[in-house]
């Protein structure tokens, strides 16, 4: 469906450049995130200020950023934004810590990626980050608008599922504000931690464009999170609901509904001299499909999901990485398949195959003193329907400029859901000024 192709795009188009968010729905879970070992930085938040030292409060940044994104097959601009970024962070007492990041946007008209016709000029305001954080003791809690993440493994979506993806069809190729209304607590353990959010507000992916309203969101999300360490490695455990972000269309009356589904998992890491092994695996219950025979209606399927990867750091500074990830429905009736939407032709039902596979292969590393960074990724789905290639060149010209140059191209078959993007490139280039 679009989110499938769209997010595989954008995983190399902002290679360099995505933070670590998640995405939940059956088939567009490619996004980048951070592996941490949870005994020494925070797997369960992005951010864990409080384990700073209290500080005096810090000065406001600021920064304005102009990105143009050109693409190939539609032969015009993509994306065209100006951001103006203000944030502020710092402790307002030793148990307490504050921190914000807020943007304002202006979109000049382009043509977005699967549309036909040029868009108008428009603005946004975004709270990428507004969050307060209480801490004594073991035990800390966090109420605000921020990201999570889960798992051990990048780009694969196997327990990094909480946040949503950023929409590129609507030409903003930004994840900053990539978070949710959240609310989350940490316990420390002796040599073990007890971590859990609930999610105050969940989003799903935005079908306006397609005519559809948003659904009523009838269950809540949450997860729990128990880590450890076992033999020398960092072992976690997870159990949550989650509500897909994908919304449920029905053809038929043009409303939408949410679907909510349980999940049970487990990952780990282990490091060995430069070398890092990490592995995720959930088992995902109650997710739907279409029916062929009724477009309409979905059924209920369960659905096993696991990847493996190897991170290795080199003495000389590169960075190297390989994920390969599979997914595994379990007792598919023949007939379903997943709903494809698109701008410029009716939906359709793809079929949805038993076992689906991908991998991802990664290269970083940077030079003159890091001012100059360098990212190559090669990512897609095993069976050959596609396959991406994407290059990040960011250079710092000193404290306030720095400048990155984003390029993806694809490869697909004819007669795969990914087919319009075949022969497509995609270049973003930013300059950014801050203080």
């Amino acid at each position: 469906m679009n989110t499938a192709i769209v997010t595989l795009l954008g995983v190399g188009l902002l290679a360099s450049s995505l933070s670590i968010a998640s995405n939940h729905d059956m088939t567009d879970d490619l996004l980048l995130d951070d592996d941490m070992d949870f005994l020494a930085a925070d797997a369960f938040e992005v951010v864990f200020a409080a384990e700073k030292p209290p500080s005096l409060l810090r000065t406001l940044g600021f920064s304005v950023q102009e990105t143009l994104g050109w693409s190939k097959n539609n032969a015009a601009l993509f994306t065209h934004q100006t951001t103006a970024n203000a944030k502020w962070a710092g402790g307002l007492s030793p148990s307490w810590y504050l921190e914000w990041d807020a943007s304002a946007a202006a979109q000049w008209p382009v043509t977005p990626l699967m549309a036909t016709s040029e868009t108008s000029t428009a603005s946004e305001f975004n709270i990428n980050t507004l969050y307060v954080q209480y801490s004594v003791g073991p035990i800390s809690a966090k109420v605000g608008h921020y990201s999570i993440g889960w798992g051990e493994l990048e780009g694969a979506g196997v327990l990094d599922i909480i946040n949503p993806a950023p929409d590129l069809t609507q030409g903003n190729p930004s994840a900053g504000d990539n978070g949710q209304w959240l609310a989350s607590g940490r316990f420390y353990g002796d040599q073990w931690e007890l971590s859990g959010f609930y999610t105050i507000d969940p989003e799903l992916t935005d079908m306006s464009a397609a005519g559809f309203p948003a659904p009523t969101i009838e269950d809540p999300e949450w997860g729990l999170r128990l880590g450890t360490q076992i033999s020398g490695s960092d072992v976690s455990l997870y159990v949550g609901q989650f509500v897909e972000d994908t919304p449920i269309l029905d053809l038929m009356t043009t409303s939408t509904a949410a679907n909510s589904y349980a999940l049970v998992g487990i990952a780990a890491n282990k490091a060995v001299g430069n070398w890092l092994f990490k592995t995720d695996i959930a088992k995902k219950s109650g997710l739907s499909l279409y029916s062929n025979a009724a477009p309409t209606l979905t059924k209920s399927f369960d659905r096993v999901d696991y990847g493996v990867g190897v991170e290795y750091n080199a003495t000389s500074g590169q960075q190297y990485g390989a994920t390969v990830y599979g997914r595994q429905w379990r007792d598919m009736d023949g007939v379903s398949g997943a709903l494809a939407l698109s701008m410029i032709a009716p939906p359709a039902i793809t079929p949805a195959m038993d076992m689906e596979a991908g991998a991802m292969l990664r290269f970083s590393d940077s030079y003159l003193n890091d001012d100059l960074s360098f990212t190559l990724m090669s990512t897609g789905d095993l069976s050959g329907a596609m396959v991406m290639l994407s290059t990040a060149w960011g250079y710092r010209v000193n404290d306030q400029w720095s400048g990155e140059l984003n390029l993806t191209t694809a490869k697909a078959n004819a007669d795969s859901m990914y087919a319009a993007f075949d022969g497509e490139v995609l270049a973003v280039f930013s300059v950014k000024w801050q203080y």
